[in-house]
Order: structure tokens, then sequence, then C-alpha cells
């Protein structure tokens, strides 16, 4: 896997010379609760539905909730 750069241009992600279309699924609280197993599961899941990017929220959560994991 080459590595990933933004076009002369400044409007495409590209690796390997091609244009690279990004699938990105957003986990709002993926820093939050979920186990490591759920983790594994979550992102096979999403390898299987074509997806090549996440993102998520690395903020505190707004309702003051505290992560499950106490980290």
């Amino acid at each position: 896997m080459g590595k990933i750069y933004i076009s002369d241009d400044g409007r495409n992600f590209m690796r390997d010379g091609k244009e690279l279309f990004i699938l990105c699924d957003t986990f709002w609280t993926a820093l939050y609760n979920p186990s490591v197993d759920e983790w594994s599961d979550y992102l096979d899941f999403r390898k299987l539905q074509n997806y090549n990017a996440v993102q998520f929220n690395a903020l505190i959560q707004w309702d003051g909730g505290k992560p499950d994991s106490g980290y």
C-alpha cells in the first residue's frame, strides 16, 4: 500500500499516482465504551462493506458520561 498524499491542485487524495476515494464512517464514541473485541468486530464489518477510513470524536462526551473502560 503506497503513501497517501494530496494532489498538486489540492483537490484529491492520491495513492500510487491514482485518485483515492475515501469511504469513511463516523464512530462517535469509538474511544469511549467499546471493548477490544467490539472494536475488532466493528472494523472487520466495515472492511467487508468496503469502508477504508474511520473518524471518531476524541473530545469528552457532551452528556458528561464516563467511559465503561475507565480509561
